[in-house]
């Protein structure tokens, strides 16, 4: 039995809760492996969850970061949503995102960051639901669906730099939502495909991914899934027959303009020996990104003897698209996560 008294001051209280964390501790003698990694990458952010039915603590302890609410906001088909937390704050605008999860186990789970599209001026966290509610469904997995800033605010690279940040807030808060830090995804679609694919590069590079780092934790990835996303602006360039996509947008500048920035920007500019296994989803139809951006993009992985797939889809265009087709693209990004960062099933 534990008792616990109710302290009159407040080093009183500090110890109390001293020796009921140690008290809970005792009963647990067998602490998941990977939970373990989490809270030693984290010190002062794990959250202890009891395997003891009697003594279920959440520990959290403050941080100067804002930390998630401690109760979801919503529900949607029995996976928990913690909708528009936010991330990170920069003079008027906020770093927000939905985080999609069912209750936790003892076990440390991965991590999944969904990137939306939009052709960096538009776009929401919220077009990515229905695959965050699959995975958390199906899977023990944190899904996080963020925001980044998009053109009419900021130019590149920091859109890159926003997506980094999601991934190093979830290292941050592993402890929260028991993470296993070493087994954390990214996945996009077309503009949000890019920004994963940078984010995967360039993570380390302090011009692009690596720069503006909202804390010491790492955005390296463990997996990469890019549906339908620009990997080489020059070939898109001369793809279009000379014409200037969505990017230029975000560039600042057409190809003839700054060639250089065009290079610099290209994910195909980036691709090493050290990128993480990738899955390329692209559709035959698509007139918006062709698919020759995918098969770029595998024949880099696989030239840098890197693991790579490429799945190109009949039926399927940049927005039209045929509902078998779609089903089985989903079905290859479910199969390629629950591979490399080996899902468990519910």
């Amino acid at each position: 039995m534990i008792h616990v008294v109710e302290p009159r001051h407040k080093s009183s209280a500090l110890r109390a809760l001293a020796i009921l964390w140690a008290t809970a501790a005792q009963l647990d003698k067998k602490e998941d492996p990977a939970v373990r990694r989490a809270r030693e990458v984290n010190p002062g952010r794990f959250t202890y969850i009891s395997r003891n039915p009697f003594l279920q603590l959440s520990m959290t302890r403050l941080t100067p970061m804002h930390d998630p609410n401690l109760s979801p906001t919503d529900q949607v088909d029995g996976v928990d949503v913690w909708r528009n937390t936010v991330l990170r704050e920069i003079a008027d605008w906020q770093q927000i995102g939905n985080v999609y999860a069912k209750p936790h186990t003892s076990t440390a789970r991965p991590a999944i960051v969904l990137l939306h599209g939009g052709g960096w001026s538009g776009g929401s966290p919220d077009q990515y639901q229905p695959l965050a509610v699959e995975l958390a469904q199906r899977f023990d997995v944190v899904v996080l669906c963020p925001n980044y800033r998009l053109v009419d605010r900021a130019k590149f690279p920091t859109q890159i730099q926003d997506a980094a940040n999601a991934i190093r807030w979830l290292r941050a808060h592993a402890g929260r939502w028991l993470i296993d830090p070493q087994r954390i995804g990214v996945c996009g679609s077309s503009a949000g495909a890019y920004l994963a694919a940078m984010v995967a590069l360039t993570h380390q590079n302090p011009l692009l991914a690596g720069g503006d780092a909202i804390n010491g934790e790492s955005a390296a990835v463990q997996a990469l899934v890019v549906r339908w996303g620009p990997i080489d602006f020059i070939d898109r360039w001369y793809g279009n027959g000379g014409r200037a996509g969505p990017e230029e947008g975000m560039l600042g500048a057409n190809y003839l303009q700054d060639p250089t920035i065009y290079h610099h920007a290209s994910a195909l500019s980036h691709v090493t020996a050290q990128a993480p296994p990738a899955l390329f989803l692209q559709g035959r139809e698509d007139r918006m990104v062709h698919q020759q951006q995918g098969e770029l993009g595998h024949a880099a992985w696989q030239r840098h003897g890197c693991s790579s797939e490429l799945i190109l889809l009949n039926r399927i265009g940049h927005v039209e698209v045929d509902p078998a087709d779609f089903k089985r693209e989903i079905a290859a990004v479910i199969a390629f996560f629950a591979k490399q960062l080996k899902l468990k099933p519910r």
